[in-house]
C-alpha cells in the first residue's frame, strides 16, 4: 500500500484581496466561490467571508475523512452532518454514542484502535466543523489537542 500523502485542488487556489480594516479583523470578502461543496465553511460557501476559520473547517472534514474513509460528501449527505451523536455537551446521557462511534470509523481498522482516542479526535473534528466560526476551534487549539492524542 502506499502511504504517502496526495495533496490536490491547487487549480482552485487563488489570492484574495482585502483592505486593511478587514486584515485587521481577519476576514475578507471574495467575489468567486470555488472549492468543494462538502469542505467549504458555510459563511464562504453562502457569503463569500474568507478567513482562517473557513481553513478549520475544511480541516476538520479532513479529520472526519481520515476517522472514517469515506468521502466529505456521501449519498447526498455532507460526512460533517452524520455525527449528531456527538452531542455539544458531551457523551453523557448520550444512548450508544459510543457505538455509534464504532460504526463511523474505519472499518478496515477492526476496531483496533483505543476508543477514546477516537472519541476525541472525533470532538475535535466536530470543534472545527461547526456552523458558527467564532465557535470553532483555533489552528493552536487543534494543535494542542492533537498533540495530547499522539
Amino acid at each position: 500500500m502506499d502511504w504517502r500523502a496526495k495533496i490536490s485542488g491547487f487549480k482552485l487556489v487563488k489570492p484574495f484581496t482585502c483592505t486593511e480594516e478587514e486584515v485587521e479583523k481577519n476576514s475578507w470578502h471574495e467575489s468567486v466561490i470555488v472549492g468543494r461543496n462538502g469542505y467549504l465553511a458555510p459563511e464562504y460557501l453562502y457569503h463569500g467571508l474568507g478567513s482562517p476559520k473557513v481553513d478549520i473547517h475544511a480541516f476538520g472534514v479532513v479529520l472526519f475523512e481520515l476517522m472514517s474513509a469515506k468521502e466529505e460528501v456521501m449519498e447526498g449527505c455532507m460526512l460533517k452532518e452524520c455525527v449528531g451523536f456527538l452531542a455539544d455537551g458531551g457523551i453523557e446521557g448520550s444512548s450508544g454514542c459510543l457505538e455509534k462511534l464504532k460504526g463511523l470509523m474505519d472499518p478496515s481498522l477492526d476496531r483496533d484502535y483505543p476508543l477514546g482516542d477516537a472519541l476525541c479526535l472525533a470532538l475535535l473534528a466536530k470543534g472545527c466543523v461547526k456552523e458558527d466560526p467564532q465557535h470553532r476551534l483555533n489552528m493552536n487549539d487543534v494543535l494542542k489537542a492533537l498533540s495530547r492524542i499522539v
